[in-house]
């Protein structure tokens, strides 16, 4: 369930940037009126589930490869 959660975080992701953002930008470059669209990006949340070193996934990935230590933090 978590892979999937991930990549569907993933994918909602490449919509907003593809679709929403860059729409968005190109509307405004061209001068076209139009009513913005809100939207939440949530790049925060895909950088909590992947980033290097601190993201859930390297902790996952770092728990793994220890088996043996198990920390209260």
């Amino acid at each position: 369930q978590f892979c999937i959660n991930y990549c569907n975080e993933k994918l909602q992701q490449l919509f907003i940037e593809l679709v929403l953002k860059q729409e968005q930008e190109e509307y405004a470059r061209e001068g076209i009126q139009w009513t913005p669209v809100q939207y939440f990006n949530n790049r925060v949340i895909c950088e909590l589930v992947d980033a290097p070193h601190q993201g859930i996934i390297a902790i996952m990935d770092e728990a793994c490869l220890n088996p043996t230590k198990i920390s209260d933090t």
